[in-house]
Protein backbone atom coordinates (compact mmCIF):
# COMPACT_ATOMS: atom_id res chain seq x y z
CA UNK A 1 0.00 0.00 0.00
CA UNK A 2 1.28 3.50 -0.47
CA UNK A 3 -0.39 4.78 1.99
CA UNK A 4 -2.94 5.08 4.84
CA UNK A 5 -5.27 7.07 2.72
CA UNK A 6 -4.87 3.92 -0.01
CA UNK A 7 -5.63 1.18 2.66
CA UNK A 8 -9.02 3.42 3.52
CA UNK A 9 -10.07 4.18 -0.01
CA UNK A 10 -9.38 0.22 -0.39
CA UNK A 11 -11.66 -1.15 2.55
CA UNK A 12 -14.69 1.40 1.79
CA UNK A 13 -14.58 0.15 -1.38
CA UNK A 14 -14.17 -3.60 -0.44
CA UNK A 15 -16.88 -2.73 2.35
CA UNK A 16 -19.90 -1.06 0.09
CA UNK A 17 -18.52 -3.77 -2.49
CA UNK A 18 -19.43 -6.30 0.27
CA UNK A 19 -22.62 -5.10 0.03
CA UNK A 20 -23.68 -5.79 -2.66
CA UNK A 21 -22.38 -2.63 -4.86
CA UNK A 22 -19.98 -2.95 -7.38
CA UNK A 23 -17.67 0.10 -7.32
CA UNK A 24 -14.85 -0.23 -10.00
CA UNK A 25 -13.87 3.58 -10.88
CA UNK A 26 -13.25 6.58 -8.49
CA UNK A 27 -13.52 9.69 -9.93
CA UNK A 28 -10.61 12.37 -8.82
CA UNK A 29 -9.95 15.31 -8.65
CA UNK A 30 -7.91 18.15 -6.05
CA UNK A 31 -4.50 17.91 -5.53
CA UNK A 32 -3.49 14.30 -5.61
CA UNK A 33 -4.77 14.19 -9.03
CA UNK A 34 -0.82 15.38 -9.73
CA UNK A 35 0.53 12.89 -8.01
CA UNK A 36 1.17 10.08 -10.49
CA UNK A 37 2.33 7.36 -8.25
CA UNK A 38 -0.17 8.23 -5.79
CA UNK A 39 -2.82 7.47 -8.66
CA UNK A 40 -1.18 4.07 -10.03
CA UNK A 41 -1.17 2.79 -6.36
CA UNK A 42 -4.30 3.89 -5.57
CA UNK A 43 -5.88 2.01 -9.12
CA UNK A 44 -3.84 -0.73 -8.57
CA UNK A 45 -4.46 -1.53 -4.95
CA UNK A 46 -8.05 -0.97 -5.09
CA UNK A 47 -8.89 -2.47 -8.65
CA UNK A 48 -10.51 0.35 -9.63
CA UNK A 49 -10.19 2.14 -12.83
CA UNK A 50 -9.34 6.18 -11.81
CA UNK A 51 -11.03 8.76 -14.09
CA UNK A 52 -9.08 12.30 -13.85
CA UNK A 53 -11.51 15.39 -14.75
CA UNK A 54 -10.49 16.99 -18.47
CA UNK A 55 -10.17 20.51 -16.53
CA UNK A 56 -7.11 19.86 -14.10
CA UNK A 57 -8.71 22.53 -11.46
CA UNK A 58 -11.33 20.69 -11.02
CA UNK A 59 -11.79 22.52 -7.92
CA UNK A 60 -12.00 25.41 -9.38
CA UNK A 61 -14.69 24.32 -11.95
CA UNK A 62 -16.77 23.28 -9.12
CA UNK A 63 -16.71 27.10 -7.51
CA UNK A 64 -17.64 28.10 -11.38
CA UNK A 65 -20.01 26.23 -12.02
CA UNK A 66 -22.12 27.35 -8.62
CA UNK A 67 -21.38 30.67 -9.41
CA UNK A 68 -22.97 29.80 -12.53
CA UNK A 69 -26.06 28.03 -11.32
CA UNK A 70 -25.92 31.24 -9.10
CA UNK A 71 -25.97 33.31 -11.49
CA UNK A 72 -29.09 31.60 -13.49
CA UNK A 73 -26.81 30.51 -16.51
CA UNK A 74 -28.24 27.12 -15.05
CA UNK A 75 -30.95 26.01 -13.30
CA UNK A 76 -29.55 23.14 -11.51
CA UNK A 77 -25.88 22.24 -10.12
CA UNK A 78 -26.76 19.10 -11.76
CA UNK A 79 -27.18 21.20 -14.80
CA UNK A 80 -24.17 23.09 -14.57
CA UNK A 81 -22.09 19.94 -14.09
CA UNK A 82 -23.20 18.24 -17.13
CA UNK A 83 -22.56 21.30 -18.99
CA UNK A 84 -19.38 22.37 -18.03
CA UNK A 85 -17.76 18.85 -16.87
CA UNK A 86 -15.60 16.26 -19.20
CA UNK A 87 -13.97 13.05 -17.85
CA UNK A 88 -10.01 12.97 -18.98
CA UNK A 89 -7.43 10.69 -18.63
CA UNK A 90 -8.33 7.43 -17.76
CA UNK A 91 -5.78 5.31 -15.17
CA UNK A 92 -6.32 1.54 -15.24
CA UNK A 93 -5.25 -0.32 -12.89
CA UNK A 94 -2.54 -3.34 -13.73
CA UNK A 95 -3.59 -6.83 -13.04
CA UNK A 96 -0.21 -8.20 -12.87
CA UNK A 97 0.31 -6.12 -9.39
CA UNK A 98 -3.43 -7.93 -7.64
CA UNK A 99 -1.22 -10.74 -6.28
CA UNK A 100 0.94 -8.53 -4.45
CA UNK A 101 -1.61 -5.75 -3.10
CA UNK A 102 -4.01 -8.39 -2.24
CA UNK A 103 -0.80 -9.70 0.07
CA UNK A 104 -0.22 -6.57 1.59
CA UNK A 105 -3.70 -5.88 1.98
CA UNK A 106 -3.66 -9.41 4.19
CA UNK A 107 -0.59 -7.80 6.35
CA UNK A 108 -2.75 -4.42 6.78
CA UNK A 109 -5.72 -6.07 7.91
CA UNK A 110 -3.69 -8.48 10.52
CA UNK A 111 -1.47 -5.20 11.22
CA UNK A 112 -5.14 -3.62 12.21
CA UNK A 113 -6.15 -6.96 13.84
CA UNK A 114 -2.84 -6.65 16.02
CA UNK A 115 -3.44 -2.73 16.77
CA UNK A 116 -7.06 -3.84 18.37
CA UNK A 117 -5.53 -6.70 20.36
CA UNK A 118 -2.78 -4.64 21.88
CA UNK A 119 -5.10 -1.63 22.74
CA UNK A 120 -7.08 -4.41 24.47
CA UNK A 121 -4.31 -5.63 26.39
CA UNK A 122 -3.52 -2.15 27.49
CA UNK A 123 -6.72 -1.27 28.78
CA UNK A 124 -7.63 -4.56 30.70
Amino acid sequence: MASAATAAAWASIETLNGTGYRIDTILASGGFTKNPVFLREHADATGCRIVLPEEPEAVLLGAAILGAVAGGAYATVQDGMAAMTRAGRVIEPDPSSRAFHDRKHAVFLRMTDDQLAYRALMEA
